[in-house]
């Protein structure tokens, strides 16, 4: 995982410094999935109970939602975070990573980043 990118040149930084960002980056992550999970369960309570209402009242009731699920990608840093602190478990203070990693870990543009803003944007207050 770590310093295995495409071929390019890698980069030594300090696990405690790139630990310190992917648990920042994690927990900024976190409360963004709590928060549009919670507007999302309001909301899908709100159209449930307004189709209720439509069945109730006999009229015709759409049977669609239409909210998108929010996501969420916490396995991604804990598996990132698992695998720093394993390392500096057996002793190492420095790894080598590569540009790709450095947007991901650092950066927290990961390959699946616009689909996370997209699915847990509509969500935000």
């Amino acid at each position: 995982m770590m310093g295995m990118g495409r071929g390019g040149r890698t980069y030594t930084v300090l696990i405690e410094d790139l630990l310190t960002k992917l648990k920042a980056n994690r927990e900024e992550h976190v409360d963004i999935v709590i928060t549009a999970q919670a507007a999302f369960k309001k909301k899908t309570i709100e159209r449930l109970d307004a189709m209720l209402a439509e069945a109730k009242s006999g009229s015709n009731v759409s049977m669609h939602l239409g909210l998108v699920v929010p996501s969420a990608h916490t396995d991604a840093f804990d598996n990132a975070i698992g695998l720093l602190e394993l390392t500096a478990k057996a002793g190492e203070t420095k790894i080598e990573i590569d540009a790709d990693e450095y947007e991901r870990f650092v950066r927290n543009n990961w390959e699946w980043t616009d689909k996370f803003r997209d699915s847990n944007s509509s969500y935000r207050s």
